[in-house]
């Protein structure tokens, strides 16, 4: 929940908490009103699929181009995914809203999960490579969403399939 203590140990988890404690402090010394939104695993249309970050685009489109997905690991590590069209609502609910919330859909899943869901989605068996265990990797993670919901009114809309789905129609659609 928002008042876990935040121990982040990367430098990304670091340059997210920093951006928090900013915040706190304008809104401590200069009074500001500010709100914090701690999105989860974000995915959707125009995501970049050739970086490091963004599974789901990266499989997706991997799978469109006949190129098996590389899983680092077992593929048991969890992730809390959310599509970019939640991510929107929240902020659009939080536009009057003070505080901290953790926007996620507050569903594990794991990214052997993915590939079943994209499996289902592409109408054929995804194969795929796996690789080294990436160091450092966080093996669970999902947020609690019930202040968003309690202090929003939000909570997310789309399942992670109709998500996956949409995703992968919009990449479909470039080729």
């Amino acid at each position: 929940d928002e008042g876990h203590s935040t121990k982040p140990i990367s430098p990304y988890g670091v340059s997210k908490l920093a951006g928090e404690k900013y915040l706190h402090y304008y809104s401590h010394v200069h009074g500001l009103k500010t709100t914090c939104l701690r999105y989860s695993n974000v995915y959707g249309a125009r995501q970049d699929p050739f970086g490091e970050a963004g599974v789901i685009s990266i499989f997706i489109d991997r799978v469109l181009r006949n190129v098996a997905p590389e899983i680092y690991g077992d593929g048991e590590q969890t992730r809390d995914y959310i599509h970019v069209s939640d991510i929107v609502a929240a902020n659009l609910a939080a536009m009057t809203r003070v505080g901290t919330f953790n926007i996620g859909t507050g569903v594990e899943t794991s990214v052997n999960r993915l590939v079943e869901v994209l499996s289902e989605i592409a109408g054929r068996d995804v194969s795929v490579v796996h690789g080294a265990e990436m160091a450092g990797e966080v093996r669970r993670s999902f947020l609690s969403i019930e202040h968003a919901r309690e202090g929003l009114g939000w909570e997310p809309r789309l399942s992670l399939v109709d998500g996956m789905q949409k995703t992968y129609d919009y990449f479909k659609g470039l080729q």
